[in-house]
């Protein structure tokens, strides 16, 4: 099978540091993963005087973002190493079977990335209704006050929640705009290049049929003639009319 001009023209470095980046890309978002749960679970745990950055980065994510981060890290790991697979397909044995495949897998994926936001959007506003209101009765809340309530809110899920909602939208329409800029014109020339070859089978199968059927019903000879001289017919000679005796 030959394989289209961008593949041939790639370098062995080329493709050396290609796949260099997405192992190292790969490898940077498990070992984030990785990190991050073992932060959560206190296995972990970061010197505010060692590294300030992180530190606030840490706190960061688990006031907005809690657990969430860990779907949203899998689902966008998984979105990049298929559209790359998307790419590379489409540049090399361009399978129509694979490149389908591909394409169904980067619209389900930004789709699941907002699945997650709206899942976590329930989960927080479920947990901060739980926490502040769960016990809560007319005279506590009478005592607490309506500004520790809302703060009591805030704190046990409503941050997550909002948080989530934007991640999980910005997200997901990114995906779809990274999706457009990279592979978005090859695919769309792929497609149109398939209902083409497919248009011109449709017209090579009628013409045969065609063929067929003058064949079967005319002569060979008289199949000839209708390709060729019979669709000009001669004229009679001025002053000689055919079928007509001379006297």
């Amino acid at each position: 099978m030959v394989k289209h001009p961008a593949i041939l023209g790639k370098s062995p470095s080329a493709r050396f540091w290609s796949g260099l980046t997405t192992g190292v890309g790969a490898s940077l978002v498990v070992g984030f993963v990785s990190v991050y749960l073992a932060l959560s679970n206190g296995a972990l745990v970061i010197s505010v005087n060692n590294a300030p950055i992180l530190t606030e980065i840490w706190y960061w994510l688990h006031d907005n973002m809690r657990m969430s981060v860990v779907p949203f890290s899998l689902l966008l790991l998984w979105y990049l190493l298929t559209l790359r697979a998307l790419s590379v397909e489409l540049n090399g044995n361009r399978v129509l079977t694979l490149v389908q495949q591909f394409d169904r897998f980067t619209d389900m994926q930004a789709m699941l990335f907002f699945g997650v936001g709206v899942i976590w959007t329930a989960i927080g506003l479920r947990s901060a209704l739980l926490g502040a209101l769960g016990d809560l009765d007319a005279q506590t809340a009478h005592r607490m006050g309506a500004f520790s309530i809302l703060q009591a809110l805030v704190d046990e899920g409503i941050l997550l929640a909002l948080s989530t909602t934007i991640v999980g939208g910005v997200g997901g329409y990114l995906m779809r705009i990274l999706k457009s800029l990279t592979v978005g014109t090859r695919l769309d020339t792929f497609y149109e290049s398939l209902r083409v070859a497919e248009s011109e089978q449709v017209l090579e199968r009628l013409d045969a049929i065609e063929r067929s059927v003058r064949s079967l019903v005319l002569p060979e000879s008289a199949t000839k003639k209708l390709d060729g001289s019979s669709s000009v017919r001669s004229s009679p000679s001025p002053g000689h009319f055919p079928n007509i005796e001379e006297n």
